[in-house]
C-alpha cells in the first residue's frame, strides 16, 4: 500500500469523524447508534468548526497525487470534494445557513426516522435524549434566521408560510401524542422513562408551536420570493449534480422530451379509450379522470393492497432475471405515512440503515384509501419499493463486501439532503427510482392503464426540469410555472401551486428524476455496446449498485475513461 493511499484513507476517516460530530442525525440514518442521543448544534461556533472541517479536508485531498489513487479512491475523493466545495460555497461564502428554513423541519423528520429503529428500551432512551434537545435547537435556528433577516438574507415567503401554517401544526400534534408510541409497539419503559418521554415530547410540541409563531410574526412579513439565480443554479448543476450542460440546454432538452411524451400519451389514451384524442390536454384530462378510481374502498385495506403489488413485482423481477435477488427483498417494511409527510405526497420511503444489518427499509404509505388511485399504485410501488428505492438501499445494506466506501453515502435520506440542500446523491437515487419504472415497463409489468400513469409521471419529470430551472434562472415567474404545470402536465392548480412551493424549498432536487434516469439509461447503453452478447441486465444492476449513490455521469467517466 502506497503512502498516498494511506494518507487518503486517513483523510477520509478524519472527515467522517468530523462529519458525524456535526451531523449526528446522519450517523443515525447510516446505522451508527452511538450518535442516536445527539442533535445538531447550530451555534455560530459549531457552524464555524464544521466549515473548517470541510476546508481542511478539501485542502488535504488537493495535496495528494491523484494519479496514485485507485479508481475507487479517486471516485471517493471526487464525491468528497464536491461535497466540500458545496458547503464552503453555500455556508462559508453565501451564508445560506442564515436563510435555510428547511432546517426547521429537520428534528421532526429525524425523529420520524429514528422511531422506526427503536426496538428496545435503550433505543427509546436515546431518542428521548434527542427530543429533549429540540427546544434548544429551534432557538438556535431562530437566532440564525434573525441574523439573516437583519442582513437581508431571507427564505422564500411562501415556503415560510407553508411550514409555519401547515406543517408545524401536524408536528405539534405528533409530539403531543408521541409518548404513547412505545406502549403501542409493545416496548415496556420504566415509569421514570415514560414520564420523561411525556415531558420531553410536550416541550418539543410547545417549542415547535412557538417557532411557528416566530416564523409568522418575524420572518414571513419581511420575506419575498427567493430563487437561486442563473449563476448559482449553473454552479450547482455542474458541481453538485455533475451535469455539464448549462440551464438553457437542460430546459431545451426537457421541452423536446416533453413533446415526445405528450404524443405518446395521446396514442396510449386512444388505445385504452378506443377513440381519437384531439390534443394532449384531452389525454391528460382522461388520465386525471382515471385517477378517480381508487385502489381500495377501505382505509384498512390500503397497506395490504400495496403488499400484494410488492409480491407481484418480486415475482416478475425474478421471472425476467432482472436482478440477482433472494429473500432480502422481503425485508421491506410497510408503514403508514406520518401526517406532516401525508400533506405532501401519497408515499415515501426510509432507506435501510447502511451500517446496521438489523435495520429495515420502509415503504411509507398514505393511510387513506382516497389518496391512492388504481392506475397509480403499481408505478408508485415500483418507485418507492422494489425495484426502486427499497431494493437499492436493501442491496447496499446486505452486500457489505461489494459496496463502496461509506463516504459516498452522505445525504442519501431525504431528511438529510433537504436540510443540507445538497442533492449530489439524488441524481443516482431518484434517477434509479425512475429508471426502475422504465425497466418494469420495458418488461411488460404494467397494465395499459398503469402505463398511462407511468407515462404521465415521465411528463411530470420533464415538466419539473423546465419549471425548476426556468424559475431559478429568471425565465419564469411563480405564476407562469404554475400555469405550465397545469397546461403541460395536466395538474390541478392546487397540485401545481404545491409543486412550485417544493421547487423553492429544495432547488435542483426536482431535476434529478429525469436527468438521473437519462444518465443511467445512457450508462446502460454504453455497457451493452461494450459487452455485446455477454451483457446481462442483472450484472449491470449489481455493478451500478456496488458503486454507491454516485451520479451515472461520473460512473461513465470512471468506467470508460478512467477519469
Amino acid at each position: 500500500m502506497s503512502r498516498n493511499t494511506i494518507s487518503f484513507s486517513r483523510i477520509r476517516e478524519a472527515f467522517l469523524d468530523g462529519h458525524y460530530r456535526h451531523w449526528p442525525g446522519e450517523a443515525s440514518t447510516l446505522g451508527l447508534h452511538d450518535y442516536d442521543d445527539q442533535l445538531k448544534n447550530l451555534t455560530p461556533e459549531a457552524l464555524e468548526d464544521e466549515l473548517q472541517v470541510h476546508r481542511q479536508s478539501l485542502q488535504s485531498i488537493r495535496s495528494l497525487d491523484s494519479q496514485l489513487l485507485s479508481a475507487g479512491e479517486a471516485l471517493d475523493a471526487h464525491v468528497m470534494s464536491a461535497y466540500h466545495r458545496f458547503h464552503i460555497r453555500t455556508v462559508g461564502e453565501n451564508q445560506a445557513h442564515l436563510s435555510n428554513i428547511m432546517m426547521t423541519m429537520y428534528p421532526y423528520n429525524l425523529v420520524q426516522f429514528q422511531r422506526r429503529i427503536c426496538r428496545t428500551a435503550e433505543h427509546w432512551e436515546a431518542l428521548i435524549a434527542r427530543v429533549a434537545q429540540i427546544p434548544r435547537y429551534l432557538k438556535q435556528q431562530e437566532a440564525l434566521l434573525k441574523m439573516g433577516a437583519a442582513r437581508g438574507e431571507l427564505p422564500d415567503r411562501d415556503v415560510v408560510l407553508y411550514i409555519a401554517s401547515n406543517q408545524i401544526a401536524h408536528v405539534g400534534d405528533f409530539f403531543e401524542a408521541f409518548s404513547l408510541e412505545p406502549a403501542s409497539a409493545g416496548i415496556e419503559l420504566a415509569e421514570r422513562v415514560r414520564m420523561e418521554l411525556q415531558g420531553r415530547c410536550l416541550a418539543a410540541a410547545r417549542a415547535y408551536r412557538e417557532h411557528g409563531t416566530f416564523l409568522l410574526s418575524c420572518i414571513a412579513p419581511v420575506a419575498e420570493v427567493r430563487t437561486l439565480g442563473e449563476e448559482e443554479y449553473a454552479w450547482r448543476l455542474r458541481h453538485t449534480l455533475g451535469v455539464e450542460a448549462i440551464p438553457e440546454d437542460i430546459i431545451s432538452r426537457a421541452r423536446e422530451i416533453l413533446r415526445g411524451l405528450c404524443a405518446r400519451l395521446i396514442g396510449l389514451v386512444e388505445t385504452v379509450n378506443g377513440g381519437a384524442v384531439a390534443n394532449v390536454q384531452e389525454a391528460l384530462a382522461f388520465v386525471m379522470r382515471e385517477k378517480q378510481t381508487h385502489l381500495t374502498k377501505r382505509d384498512e385495506d390500503v397497506i395490504a393492497a400495496f403488499r400484494s403489488i410488492h409480491r407481484r413485482t418480486g415475482e416478475h423481477m425474478r421471472a425476467h432475471h432482472l436482478f440477482h435477488i433472494g429473500e432480502e427483498v422481503d425485508q421491506l417494511g410497510f408503514y403508514p405515512m406520518p401526517p406532516a409527510f401525508a400533506e405532501l405526497c401519497g408515499a415515501s420511503n426510509i432507506a435501510a440503515p447502511l451500517l446496521d444489518p438489523s435495520g429495515k427499509a420502509f415503504f411509507l404509505i398514505h393511510p387513506k384509501a382516497e389518496a391512492h388511485a388504481k392506475i397509480q399504485a403499481a408505478p408508485l410501488s415500483v418507485h418507492e419499493g422494489i425495484p426502486g428505492h427499497g431494493l437499492q438501499s436493501i442491496w447496499w445494506q446486505v452486500n457489505r463486501e461489494q459496496r463502496a466506501h461509506t463516504v459516498r453515502f452522505l445525504s442519501v435520506p431525504d431528511e438529510i439532503a433537504m436540510a443540507r440542500q445538497y442533492f449530489g446523491a439524488m441524481m443516482n437515487i431518484e434517477g434509479w427510482a425512475t429508471y426502475a419504472e422504465v425497466l418494469m415497463e420495458e418488461h411488460d409489468f404494467f397494465t395499459p392503464r398503469e402505463t398511462l400513469w407511468a407515462t404521465w409521471c415521465k411528463i411530470a419529470h420533464a415538466s419539473r426540469v423546465v419549471v425548476d430551472a426556468s424559475l431559478h434562472t429568471g425565465r419564469m415567474t411563480v405564476e407562469e410555472g404554475v400555469e405550465f404545470m397545469v397546461v403541460h402536465a395536466g395538474w390541478p392548480r392546487d397540485w401545481a401551486v404545491g409543486e412550485l412551493n417544493r421547487y423553492r424549498q429544495v432547488p435542483l432536487q426536482a431535476v434529478c428524476y429525469l436527468l438521473g434516469r437519462l444518465e443511467i439509461l445512457d450508462l446502460r447503453d454504453r455497457c451493452r455496446q461494450a459487452q455485446g452478447d455477454s451483457f446481462q441486465l442483472a450484472d449491470f444492476h449489481d455493478r451500478f449498485f456496488a458503486a454507491g449513490p454516485v451520479a451515472a455521469g461520473h460512473l461513465k467517466k470512471s468506467w470508460f475513461t478512467g477519469s
